[in-house]
C-alpha cells in the first residue's frame, strides 16, 4: 500500500517480511501496527503478574528510551509502550461449527439464543457449519428457518445425512477442513459448539472483547481456548495453571497434560488440530470403538471418553490450554 493508505489503516512498522516456506508466504510481507484504542488496562489486576524471571525483573526497572539510562540513544520509530507485536495478526478468519445429534428443538432454541445475543457479527465469525447427524426433514426445517435470520442468507451451511453419525473429533475436522476451502488459507479458528450450549446473559455484553481478545491469545502460543471457566482439578492447585491476560480479558491457562478434554465451548487452531489430533479420529480401529453396547457394531467411537483415558494423546501433552475467567456459555437441552 501507499503511505496514504498506511496513515489510514494503521502504524507502518518499516518493516518487509521476504517470502519464505516457513511462513507460507508467497510474497513479502509488510507489517503495519494497529494500536488497540478499546482494551481494558488491567495494570493494577492480579492477572498482570511479573516475569517470576530475576534478570528480567531487574533489567525491566531501566527503560532504553529513558535518557538518563541510555543518554546515546538515537531517535526511534517506536517507543517502549508501543512495541509490535509480530506475532499476532489483526483479524484471523474464524468460523463456527456446530454438532447436532436427533435434536432439532434443541439446535433451534440456540440458533435463536445466538441471533439474541448477536454472536455471529461479535465473533466475526465468516460461516456456521451445523453438522447434523442422522440428519432428519426436521433439522432441515430449523435450519431453512434461521437461514434468513442471521446477516447473510448463506450464512449457515447445514452438513450431514441420514445415515452418517460423526464422532466429535471428526466434526472439528471436517469443519477445519471446510473452512479452508472458504478461506483459502490453513490459519483458521473454529468455535466448536455442541447444539444445546446458549450464550449466558453475563456474556452478552463482552463477546466483542473476548473474540477480539482470544484471536490474539491463539497467536501467541495457545492453540484451544475454552469460553468456560477452569475445571474443579484446576481450580484447585494453583502450582498448575498461571494467569495469562490478553487484551485485557484475563484468561487462566494451564497445560493439556494437567486439564482433560472436554467437550465445551472452545475457539481451535485448525493448523494444529489437523496436525496432531485429526489423525486419532480417523483410526477405524475396533480398539477406539470401546466397550459400549452397539459401538463396535456402528463403528462408532466417544472421542470425549477416548481423549481421557489414553486412547488418544491428549494426557501425554504440553499444549498450553485457556480458560475463560467465567463461562460465557451454559448447557440448555431440549430434546429429551
Amino acid at each position: 500500500p501507499n503511505s496514504t493508505t498506511i496513515a489510514q489503516i494503521g502504524n507502518d512498522t518499516r518493516i518487509t517480511q521476504p517470502a519464505s516456506m516457513a511462513t507460507g508466504m508467497q510474497h513479502s510481507k509488510h507489517f503495519i501496527m494497529h494500536r488497540s484504542l478499546d482494551c481494558e488496562c488491567i495494570k493494577n489486576s492480579h492477572h498482570a503478574t511479573k516475569s517470576p524471571d530475576n534478570f528480567l525483573s531487574k533489567y525491566l526497572k531501566h527503560r532504553i528510551d529513558d535518557k538518563e539510562y541510555c543518554p546515546n540513544h538515537h531517535p526511534s520509530n517506536f517507543t517502549w509502550d508501543q512495541m509490535p507485536d509480530f506475532g499476532v495478526e489483526q483479524d484471523l478468519p474464524l468460523f463456527i461449527g456446530v454438532l447436532s445429534y436427533e435434536s432439532p428443538q434443541s439446535l433451534a432454541a440456540a440458533l435463536e439464543n445466538w441471533r439474541e445475543t448477536d454472536l455471529f457479527q461479535k465473533s466475526r465469525a465468516q460461516k456456521i457449519f451445523v453438522q447434523l447427524n442422522h440428519r432428519s426433514s426436521q433439522d432441515d426445517e430449523v435450519i431453512q428457518k434461521f437461514q434468513y435470520k442471521f446477516p447473510k442468507n448463506d450464512s449457515i451451511v447445514p452438513l450431514g445425512s441420514l445415515v452418517e453419525n460423526i464422532n466429535v473429533g471428526s466434526a472439528i475436522g471436517k469443519f477445519c477442513r471446510k473452512a479452508e476451502i472458504i478461506s483459502n488459507s490453513p490459519d483458521n479458528r473454529l468455535l466448536f459448539l455442541e447444539k444445546d450450549w446458549h450464550v449466558t446473559n453475563n456474556a452478552r455484553d463482552v463477546l466483542s472483547s473476548i473474540f477480539r481478545s482470544l484471536n490474539a491469545l491463539s497467536q501467541r502460543g495457545v492453540p484451544i481456548i475454552r469460553l468456560m471457566d477452569p475445571l474443579p482439578e484446576v481450580r484447585r492447585k494453583a502450582s498448575i495453571k498461571w494467569n495469562c491476560p490478553a487484551l485485557g480479558i484475563p484468561w487462566i491457562c494451564t497445560l493439556a497434560h494437567q486439564q482433560r478434554w472436554a467437550n465445551f465451548p472452545s475457539v481451535i487452531d485448525c493448523n494444529w488440530y489437523l496436525r496432531y489430533l485429526e489423525p486419532f479420529a480417523l483410526m477405524d480401529d475396533s480398539i477406539m470403538y470401546g466397550c459400549r453396547r452397539g459401538f463396535q457394531d456402528s463403528r462408532y467411537f466417544d472421542w470425549e471418553e477416548a481423549m481421557q483415558d489414553g486412547r488418544i494423546a491428549w494426557s501425554e501433552s504440553q499444549w498450553v490450554i485457556a480458560n475463560a475467567p467465567s463461562n460465557m456459555f451454559v448447557h440448555h437441552e431440549v430434546d429429551q
